[in-house]
């Protein structure tokens, strides 16, 4: 056995909206005023975070093909220099897997 880490293992989606605001998935369409797909909704708000989800998430889950792409659930790879992931992960009061770690975070 190697102990080696698995280079694409990801920490847990902290629903950011980022992906969803840089493009779409498939099953997506883009909104060049809002700069976001059209599916995107906010779940939770507050004026410290923001905690988004996908309008056409149930749809998504019955298609074949959809544990590829959207990948929801595999985790973040757009992490780094993401100030609502952060914020997100430190504020919202929900738990997160870092680093293998289950975190709860402090809702203030």
């Amino acid at each position: 056995m190697n102990n080696l880490p698995n280079p694409l293992q990801t920490d847990a989606c902290a629903r950011s909206g980022l992906c969803c605001k840089t493009s779409t998935c498939p099953y997506g369409e883009w909104d060049p005023l809002a700069h976001k797909c059209n599916y995107l909704e906010i779940e939770e708000a507050t004026d410290k975070f923001t905690i988004y989800e996908c309008a056409k998430y149930d749809y998504i889950k019955k298609q074949l093909g959809n544990e590829f792409s959207p990948a929801f659930g595999t985790g973040c790879c757009m992490s780094l220099f993401n100030e609502a992931r952060q914020r997100n992960i430190l504020l919202s009061g929900r738990a997160f897997v870092i680093d293998g770690t289950v975190t709860r975070s402090f809702k203030s």
